[in-house]
């Protein structure tokens, strides 16, 4: 076969193109046909190859296009898209089926994955997902990772449920609990101001219990001063007694005496009158005298006989007054020996009054302290209610958000 200069020039040329467009050197073949009627049949077999090559090409690049577009989307995080054109080549082709079984797999686990966190995400946990969706690698470890975390938010929420319930049952004791408390500690405010009123009277009471003992005190030393000095009268009177007996027993031997001389008067009148009446008419106014004298000795020794009669009486009473006397004294004696007993006792009855005093006014600032106190344990049993109700708002929430998962 031999070929002119012009054409073997021409055919090289086509068949340099050529070999560039399949090295994918160049995207296109530029074909000059030749005039050459002897090879002619060559130039259009050459043509018709290239126009084949270069249609398929095109397809091709069509191909690898979509092929790009679902890659850099699945980079992007969109699997729903598929590459729908096809090539005339059976290993693209391959290529193109295996990349939209991927993206179709990888589309469906995950549309399963979301379709099941958006039920985890309405507090739906009872399934899992499917861990043989990808049998390894990161999509693997993400089935797993998320079944886990699953089997945790289950766990924890369990735990909670199960804290919720003790925290609703401790809360309804707590609650419970404040409230008799707030009632215990409001019947001990109350006693505690019952108390400081009868600790007030008390008080009150023993002030005047002790001004009382001291005007007692003060009256029985008035009264023991008074007994002594009605002693002292009592003796008095008892030496006057005594003074009284002795001036009686002497007027008593003095009219003993003038009874005696009214005795003799009255013979020595007896015996004038005789000598009288011896003497006749000489001893008649002798005889006058005589009777006289005897008349006034008899009427002497009457009053004698009264005056010794009187002091006789006198002197019975002189010894029924020293002797009751002497009984007042030992009365005397006797009351101011209990006087000075009760000013004893009212003396320890003073000292344990003030002793009171002291313990009623210590009794007085403890009772305030606890008063104080109670006011405080009022406040904190109050406290405690509020916390123990907000706790029970909580738990109750707590429960029921959790009775509305499911598990």
């Amino acid at each position: 076969m031999f070929f002119n200069n012009k054409d073997e020039e021409s055919i090289l040329n086509f068949l340099d193109q050529f070999e560039a467009y399949i090295k994918t050197d160049l995207n296109t073949i530029k074909i000059e046909k030749t005039h050459t009627q002897k090879y002619k049949k060559i130039e259009e077999k050459l043509y018709s190859i290239a126009e084949y090559l270069k249609s398929q090409r095109l397809q091709d690049l069509k191909v690898y296009g979509e092929i790009m577009l679902i890659c850099e989307k699945l980079s992007d995080g969109f699997t729903d898209d598929t590459i729908t054109l096809k090539s005339t080549d059976p290993k693209i082709n391959y290529i193109i089926d295996t990349v939209n079984t991927m993206s179709h797999k990888v589309n469906s686990s995950l549309n399963e994955v979301i379709n099941i966190l958006n039920q985890y995400e309405q507090q739906n946990y009872t399934t899992s997902i499917d861990e043989e969706l990808f049998r390894g690698g990161e999509f693997k470890e993400l089935l797993l990772g998320i079944n886990s975390l699953k089997n945790k938010i289950v766990e924890n929420y369990l735990h909670s449920h199960s804290q919720g319930e003790k925290l609703q049952k401790d809360s309804n004791y707590l609650a419970d609990k404040s409230h008799k408390l707030i009632s215990t500690a409001t019947m001990q405010s109350e006693l505690i101001d019952n108390a400081v009123k009868l600790i007030t009277n008390i008080n009150h009471n023993t002030i005047e219990n002790s001004h009382s003992i001291d005007k007692m005190k003060q009256l029985s030393i008035d009264v023991d001063k008074r007994s002594q000095k009605g002693i002292g009268l009592v003796n008095s009177t008892l030496e006057s007694m005594d003074d009284i007996s002795k001036a009686t027993h002497s007027v008593s031997e003095a009219v003993s005496i003038i009874s005696k001389i009214a005795f003799q008067t009255n013979i020595l009148s007896l015996n004038a009158a005789v000598e009288a009446a011896s003497a006749g008419e000489a001893g008649k106014g002798f005889a006058v005298v005589a009777t006289e004298v005897r008349n006034l000795a008899t009427r002497s020794a009457d009053a004698a006989a009264s005056i010794q009669t009187l002091m006789s009486q006198l002197l019975e009473k002189t010894n029924s007054g020293k002797e009751t006397s002497s009984i007042l004294v030992s009365e005397y004696q006797l009351l101011n020996d209990n006087i000075n007993t009760t000013l004893s006792l009212i003396n320890d009855v003073q000292k344990a009054s003030n002793v009171q005093k002291e313990n009623i006014h210590d009794i007085h600032q403890s009772i305030d302290q606890i008063q104080l106190v109670s006011k405080d344990n009022n406040t904190i049993a109050n406290e405690l209610e509020e916390i123990a109700s907000h706790n029970m708002e909580l738990s109750n929430q707590i429960v029921n958000n959790i009775k509305q998962m499911q598990f």
